[in-house]
């Protein structure tokens, strides 16, 4: 029961700030510069946010039951990141 409590606490979103890209996964959570994001596609479990140096990071909120984003949610971000 406490692991429900702790998922729902620790919601998934991404957040989008001035400098920086907060991504916050049930497990993990990630602070991208928006500077070393190159590209934004969609994932399996998500949106796949592609770093600079060539490694992915996915994002769980981003994501739908259908284990993909519709194409909106994913124009919105990359309006929102200039990409």
């Amino acid at each position: 029961m406490s692991l429900i409590w702790w998922l729902v606490l620790l919601r998934p979103r991404v957040e989008l700030h001035d400098e920086v890209v907060v991504i916050v996964n049930p497990l993990a959570s990630y602070r991208l510069r928006r500077e070393d994001i190159v590209a934004v596609t969609d994932g399996l479990h998500g949106a796949e946010f592609h770093r600079r140096d060539g490694f992915k990071i996915h994002a769980v909120a981003l994501g739908d039951a259908s284990a993909g984003i519709r194409r909106g949610r994913l124009a919105e971000v990359h309006k929102a990141l200039a990409l």
